[in-house]
């Protein structure tokens, strides 16, 4: 079987929720400014805490990516730092619940990837 063009990120379906929760916090901000609530001042912290680690989140499992080839592997992390990495400089281990696969070259860990990324086993 070919390696050839797959391409492992985080699912679509945990990016849609991160999507949607900046959106509501968004237009809440927009109506709690348009309507001026006693106390939107707080309310605006309030959702700026919860909205901007969403937003940051968003973006960062937006850039996560591994595309896989027949000799190894181009991982992109969460701030964006590609690095090429081949299958015979790895080692492999499954974490003991079987959650996670870690990569290592040598002693040192240099790739985590968790078990709902689609199609990773492929690797």
């Amino acid at each position: 079987m070919s390696k050839e063009n797959n391409i492992l990120r985080i699912p679509m379906l945990y990016r849609i929720v991160f999507i949607s929760v900046t959106c509501f916090t968004v237009i809440c901000s927009v109506c709690i400014l348009l309507f001026q609530f006693e106390e939107w001042p707080l309310t605006l912290l309030f959702l700026g805490f919860i909205g901007l680690p969403y937003l940051i989140v968003l973006i960062t499992c937006s850039l996560w990516r591994a595309d896989v080839k027949d000799d190894g592997f181009i991982y992109r992390n969460f701030y964006g730092r590609k690095t090429e990495y081949t299958y015979e400089d790895l080692t492999y281990e499954m974490h003991p619940k079987g959650l996670k696969w870690y990569f290592y070259k040598g002693d040192k860990k240099v790739f985590c990837m968790a078990y709902y990324v689609e199609n990773g086993d492929c690797l």
